[in-house]
């Protein structure tokens, strides 16, 4: 459970590949409000996990339009995290 509440997520869950971990960046701010602060000088903070997928297992595409819901947590919780980074500043 992270606070603030995830707004947006991105990434490529639904890729398959033997050789390339999937990733998933974390959103405190829908996309608008992003590119607003990004214009203004501004850093919001985005986790981003790094991923691997249990094997044999597919995984659907993310929107990069909607907010990251409670049904994603469960589709995509049993990814197995390889990293985790913290960017941003405000």
């Amino acid at each position: 459970q992270i606070d603030p509440q995830i707004k947006s997520a991105l990434g490529d869950p639904e890729m398959t590949s033997n050789i390339r971990l999937n990733h998933i960046s974390f959103y405190f701010v829908n996309k608008n409000e992003y590119y607003s602060r990004k214009m203004k000088g501004e850093n919001p903070i985005i986790i981003g996990v790094t991923l691997k997928r249990p094997k044999g297992k597919e995984y659907p595409k993310l929107s990069p339009t909607s907010p990251w819901t409670n049904e994603q947590t469960m589709i995509y919780g049993d990814m197995i995290i390889m990293r985790i980074n913290v960017t941003g500043d405000n």
